[in-house]
Order: C-alpha cells, then sequence, then structure tokens
C-alpha cells in the first residue's frame, strides 16, 4: 500500500500526537534523509487516521512545516517535500542605513582596517609556487594546524578550517540542529545566528547577561529544558561587548558537564579582541566546539580568503569536515582567490 512504510515511521516517531510532534517527526526524517526533496507526503486524512487525531491537527502540522520553507503544496501534486534553502536573509540583511552614510558604523562588528597590521608584507613571503593538490590530502596542512594548536586554549581532538566563523556557525548548525530542536543563545545575540537558527527550524531559548556573560540562574533554566546546543560569544560579545570571565566561564562549565548539550563557543573576534582568551573546554572536553576566526585580525577583503577553525569533538560535527573536505579546496591556508 502507497505512504504504508513512511506512515509507520511517522507513527512511532511523532510520540506526543499534536501538530509540533508530527512536524518534528517529519523533519527528523527529512534530516536523516527518509524523506528526500520531491517526495510525497500522504493526504491530510491519511495521516489522521494513521495517528488517531483530527485533520486539522495534521493540517496545523503541516502548515508548521511549510512556515520552515520544508513542503510546497499544490492541488495537483499535493504536498511535496522541497529541497532546504541555504541562506538566510533576514535580521542580519536589514542594513539601516546606507553604506557610508555614517562617521562610524559598528554594527558590522568589523574592525576599523587602519587600526590593524599591515598583511602585504606577509603575503609577499608566500610562497608562489604552484602544487598541484588532490582531494586525498589532509584538509588542514600540516603547519597551520601546528600553529593552531599551539594557539588553541586546550588540546584539541581535531581541526577543520573554514570561510570564516559565519560559515563555521552555518555548517555546525547543519549538522547538528534539526526541525524542533531547542537551542540556548545569549539574549541579545548576533542577528545572523538567530536566522541561522531559525532557517534550520529550532526553538530558540534567550538568556539575558550580565558584565561577566550569562547569568547563571536563567541557564540553569534554560538548561533544565535538554537543550540539543548552546552558542555562546566568549569575547566581545555582538552586539554588547560583553567578554566572558573566566570565573563565569567555570560556572557555566559546571552547569552544562551533566548534561549532553553540545556547547558551541563563538570567538569572532580573534585577536582584535582586547579581552583575555576564555573556554570551557579544559572543564567540558568533547561537549565543545570552538570557533576562531581570523578575518578580522588579517584585514579581511574580498581579495583575501579568510580562515576559521572549529574544534568538533565527536561524530555528532563530522559532517562539519567532511563537507569542508568534499566541496572546497583541500588547502586551508589564507591565501588569494
Amino acid at each position: 500500500m502507497l505512504y504504508t512504510k513512511l506512515l509507520s515511521e511517522l507513527a512511532v516517531r511523532a510520540t506526543a500526537r499534536d501538530a509540533t510532534s508530527i512536524a518534528q517527526a517529519l523533519g527528523a526524517m527529512v534530516s536523516e534523509e527518509v524523506l528526500r526533496p520531491g517526495d510525497k507526503l500522504p493526504p491530510i486524512r491519511t495521516v489522521a487516521a494513521t495517528l488517531s487525531v483530527s485533520s486539522s491537527t495534521v493540517a496545523e502540522a503541516w502548515s508548521i512545516m511549510r512556515a520552515y520553507r520544508m513542503i510546497d503544496t499544490d492541488r495537483r501534486r499535493g504536498t511535496t517535500i522541497r529541497a532546504k534553502p541555504r541562506s538566510a536573509r533576514k535580521r542580519y540583511w536589514r542594513v539601516p542605513t546606507a553604506p557610508g552614510t555614517l562617521r562610524l558604523d559598528l554594527s558590522t562588528g568589523t574592525p576599523d582596517p587602519l587600526l590593524l597590521p599591515p598583511i602585504e608584507p606577509i603575503l609577499a613571503r608566500i610562497q608562489s609556487t604552484l602544487e598541484v593538490t588532490s582531494y586525498l590530502d589532509p584538509p588542514v596542512l600540516s603547519p597551520l594546524e601546528t600553529e593552531l594548536r599551539a594557539r588553541w586554549p586546550y588540546e584539541p581532538e581535531a581541526i577543520a578550517v573554514l570561510d570564516g566563523a559565519n560559515d563555521c556557525l552555518d555548517r555546525v548548525i547543519a549538522a547538528t540542529i534539526k526541525l524542533g530542536d531547542l537551542v540556548v543563545v545569549e539574549d541579545p545575540t548576533y542577528p545572523l545566528l538567530l536566522d541561522l537558527l531559525e532557517l534550520a527550524g529550532a526553538d530558540i531559548i534567550g538568556v539575558p547577561l550580565d558584565d561577566e556573560g550569562p547569568i547563571l540562574q536563567p541557564l540553569a533554566l534554560a538548561l533544565a529544558q535538554k537543550p540539543v546546543a548552546m552558542f555562546l560569544q566568549t569575547g566581545t560579545q555582538n552586539p554588547t561587548g560583553v567578554a566572558f570571565s573566566q570565573r563565569r566561564a567555570d560556572a557555566i562549565a559546571a552547569l552544562v558537564a551533566p548534561t549532553k548539550t553540545l556547547l558551541i563557543e563563538d570567538e569572532h573576534a580573534g585577536a582584535s579582541s582586547a579581552s583575555d582568551v576564555v573556554s570551557t573546554g579544559t572543564i567540558l572536553g568533547p561537549q565543545v566546539v570552538r570557533i576562531h576566526s581570523f578575518s578580522k585580525t588579517l584585514r579581511a577583503r574580498p581579495s583575501y580568503r579568510s580562515a576559521g577553525w572549529t574544534r568538533r569533538p565527536d561524530t555528532r560535527n563530522q559532517p562539519t569536515a567532511t563537507t569542508r573536505t568534499w566541496l572546497d579546496e583541500p588547502t586551508a591556508s589564507t591565501s588569494p582567490s
């Protein structure tokens, strides 16, 4: 019978029998590629009869999935799974004024290039001989990995080099977050992070800040809801500028340690930050993915590739590095593009 396997799988996954649970179950099936773009979903009445719920409940689940752009509905073809969009242009792209109209624009978080050291002498020393590389080569150049490990605040299990902190965020989210997952962020936080999480279908919990970082009591309440992941900016938080104290980082680590929550540390400002390097990685170890960007300190321009790196502690984040190896050049240095 058509749809039998799909309906049986859905009946097992949608345990709560409400619209959100049904949408989350189907979302998980899409993430796991049980359902693929173009696959047709059963009629609403068929799903309702299988799950012993009302047609309006299933219709609401379809509305949730449509809001996250996971399905398309056509009178002739019915309801089908659509390809997941790969970009978000919401909060982050709402620039309030035209470029060049403000004397000082702090909205981008990018430092004044005139305050950064010149990079041209460094680029002039780069070897100009081109070498033919293979996609089977290690994705990170050995000298670069050695340098990164020396700068790391704790011993990382693995290093991946990506195209800046935003690329790291995008790939980590794609590898770890699916529709309906609870995710903790700072409140306020980086606008693009919210866009990416909403695009992935995450339910977002905001935690307020004080001068040392996230406030512990609201954070403990958020962790009690068993979020899949938590995204924190440990230094020069965007948009507040707050930097973690080591005392607060240790307290956060103590709260996260008993949970299964994955903590993503976003050190987007890199060496341009005036704050001390702070990390929970020495305590949490495999529960931490750390992102560190060089794009600001290397005078990021369209002509230069920015480098970021992320620590991937276990197989949950393997796709973060794997897709980099498949899709991008295997060289992992900052070089003319």
